[in-house]
């Protein structure tokens, strides 16, 4: 807080000198009076704004011109003219005139177009690249819980506690993933063991409803959790480890305690971003914040560092990215994501392989500088709208479909930004749709139950040898309805479900009967003791069957696909087939079923 004290400090000395009278010192204590006022409200702003104090960030400089153009129309209302005062409105304008320059000219992209290209290095592979370095997600681990449907779970169970839901709010959600399992009591009182290890979850912290509610508690009693791998599924935590949990640095206190004013206090007046709250593997809740640079003049953010400040005893630590906690994953915010990819779409190069297929074909290579991103546009590429960030592995990534520009609605790949190394990936696809021409196919073409239906965010994942987009599907009320699947390779190939399992394989019977890249099928054999139906049930619209002599896994149909499902009993004998891909699986959808223990 020291600078801010600096700032206010020669922001009122400048206005002195500008409203000052140098040959009638008669306004000086008018002149002083006003100085007086400027250095307050500059302090007061700076108090209330925190804005970045680094030389490199404009937040410092704008005051100060503000205040120099606010007190060069006092001095004129005074009918300030003094020879000095000439001399020090010369200076200031001179001052101004320069630094816009300076400012210009070190951060323009006609000029530095190569920097902010360099600002991420992406490599560049094949879509069967993508299945090798990405672990085929399960309909389990899929995301089926978007923000807004986390927000209605999680203010219905913060209305059950009149006490808690009047004087705190849920406005905020961090989709997290969990490192081990919690010990924690919940807001009834029940102590337990929640089996969340490797599972994805929002986290929202309880922030304060007012000023007042502020003002009377200091603190919130807890975080919820909601699945966003289960739909409705809500835990509202006020102890882990037998601690009862204080949170008192959110964005929702005041004063010292509003968080980001206790970083600020704490002497991180340069560029600090990217507030978010996480757990630590015991569960504990800490907010987290980007510290960055600017390397290109005035813009050009480089990520430098972390902060981690205990949301309840306000501890700060300061990491490298050399030395992360494992459970920090939220390093690069998306803004500064974008930007990064938009600056490498727009401003490309020619790869050695691609200079030496031109010069085989003795051809001149097109200048890539910086009026090609707007005239030629040759090898320019974008962005397709959206951003998701999504786990694999155990990592984070920021995921984003790229396109060629001018293109359509197509993707021609996806780039995959691990948010904590930094590192990026384009994976070139062949051909196929976007995430918002998926959502407007669902919308349009597809109801649930004679219900229109919304789609929530639409991810990509990695399933059984293709990428498939995957979506939540809402009513009009937002009410949670099914999930619709749909393929990224071919545009009109989707289906819908009010389960996960229903969805896919709605899915791969469409895709079966429109013949599109149909894998090779294992057919079974019909020996009794292996194709004996132990098991059956039906669940959601979809029999489940167990077979005798085959642990650890189901195998799934939908009733269309074969009549003789209806009539199946547990003794009889079957012949099915399924796609080799699906032979690993813990639960297999068939794409034959035939019933040998009757002639239908």
């Amino acid at each position: 807080m020291f600078y801010y004290f600096i700032l206010a400090l020669i922001c009122a000395i400048v206005s002195f000198v500008i409203i000052f009278d140098f040959d009638d010192y008669a306004n000086a204590p008018e002149a002083g009076f006003l100085a007086a006022i400027v250095f307050v409200v500059v302090w007061l702003v700076c108090w209330l704004l925190l804005p970045n104090m680094g030389w490199r960030f404009t937040s410092w400089i704008g005051i100060l011109l503000t205040v120099s153009a606010i007190s060069f129309i006092i001095a004129g209302s005074l009918g300030v003219k003094t020879g000095a005062n000439l001399v020090v409105t010369a200076a200031i304008v001179v001052f101004a005139v320069v630094f816009l320059f300076i400012s210009w000219f070190s951060t323009a992209e006609a000029f530095h177009y190569k920097d902010y290209r360099d600002l991420l290095t992406v490599s560049e592979t094949t879509d069967s690249n993508y299945h090798a370095d990405f672990v085929p997600i399960k309909p389990d681990e899929m995301i089926k819980v978007d923000v807004p449907l986390a927000g209605k779970y999680a203010s219905a169970v913060l209305e059950q506690d009149a006490a808690i839901g009047s004087s705190c709010c849920v406005n905020r959600f961090y989709r997290i993933r969990l490192q081990e399992d919690l010990n924690v009591t919940l807001a009834t009182g029940e102590t337990k063991i929640l089996p969340l290890k490797g599972e994805v979850v929002y986290l929202s912290p309880l922030e304060h409803s007012s000023f007042w509610r502020w003002k009377r508690n200091r603190t919130t009693p807890g975080y919820i959790l909601v699945s966003a791998q289960r739909q409705n599924e809500v835990y509202f935590i006020t102890k882990v480890n037998g601690e009862y949990l204080r949170l008192k640095y959110l964005r929702s206190s005041f004063f010292d305690s509003y968080i980001k004013r206790h970083i600020r206090k704490a002497g991180y007046l340069n560029g600090v971003t990217n507030f978010s709250v996480v757990l630590d593997p015991s569960g504990r809740p800490f907010v987290t914040a980007t510290l960055y640079c600017r390397t290109i003049g005035f813009s050009g953010e480089k990520v430098t560092g972390m902060l981690t400040v205990d949301v309840q005893t306000g501890e700060i630590k300061e990491y490298t990215l050399d030395n992360l906690p494992s459970w920090i994953d939220r390093v690069y915010p998306e803004n500064f994501v974008r930007r990064y990819i938009n600056y490498w779409g727009q401003y490309p190069q020619y790869s050695a392989k691609e200079l030496e297929e031109l010069k085989m074909k003795g051809e001149t290579p097109k200048k890539l500088n910086w009026r090609n991103s707007f005239l030629s546009r040759t090898k320019v590429k974008m962005m397709t709208p959206g951003m998701t960030a999504l786990y694999n592995n155990g990592e984070r990534y920021i995921y984003t479909g790229i396109q060629s520009a001018g293109a359509d609605d197509g993707t021609s790949g996806i780039m995959m930004f691990n948010s904590t190394t930094g590192e990026a990936t384009l994976y070139k696809l062949e051909g196929g749709a976007n995430e918002e021409s998926t959502r407007a196919k669902f919308e349009k073409n597809y109801k649930i139950d004679a219900a229109e239906v919304s789609a929530s965010e639409v991810i990509i994942y990695p399933v059984r040898g293709e990428n498939l987009y995957f979506a939540t599907l809402k009513g009009a009320s937002g009410d949670f309805l099914g999930y619709g699947i749909s393929s990224v390779k071919y545009r009109e190939l989707a289906a819908v479900g009010k389960s996960v399992d229903e969805a896919l394989l709605n899915y791969y019977v469409a895709k079966r009967n429109a013949n599109l890249d149909t894998q090779a099928i294992e057919s079974n054999t019909t020996e009794s003791e292996v194709y004996k139906v132990s098991l059956m049930t039906m669940e959601d619209g979809i029999y489940y069957f167990r077979f005798e002599g085959i642990s650890g896994k189901e195998y799934m149909a939908l009733p269309k696909l074969s009549k003789e499902l209806k009539w199946t009993q547990i003794g009889d004998r079957v012949q099915v087939s399924y796609s080799q891909s699906m032979a690993e699986d813990e639960s297999i959808m068939l794409e034959n079923f035939e019933n040998l223990s009757f002639a239908f």
